[in-house]
């Protein structure tokens, strides 16, 4: 969508439930692809070891935080297909191609 489109449909907006469309449609997915810090150091960890398993205790203790951190961070990751999980008690975690190809701007 271009800016002039952008700003057309903003300006014809009447309703709180033609805003609540356009912010789906527009804002929602730029904000669900947004990586958290603990997201980006969990995945910037894996970068180094592609191929390995680790589990959200070896990542936090890696990274000097809690699993608990870790866990909610590799849940976005693995959702955003960064990261794929396997087993459980406990479930580990393998980068994925796209996490091994992902680039960091600015970090």
């Amino acid at each position: 969508m271009t800016k002039e489109e952008f700003i057309e449909k903003a300006i014809n907006i009447t309703s709180k439930e033609d805003f609540g469309k356009l912010y789906d449609e527009i804002v929602k997915p730029i904000k669900n692809t947004e990586m958290t810090k603990s997201g980006a150091a969990a995945l910037k960890f894996l970068q180094t070891k592609p191929g390995e398993l680790y589990s959200a205790k070896m990542i936090g203790e890696s990274l000097g935080v809690g699993s608990r951190s870790v866990s909610g961070s590799m849940r976005k990751l693995v959702t955003d297909g960064y990261v794929e999980k396997s087993g459980s008690n406990p479930t580990v975690y393998k980068i994925t191609n796209k996490g091994i190809n992902y680039t960091f701007d600015n970090n």
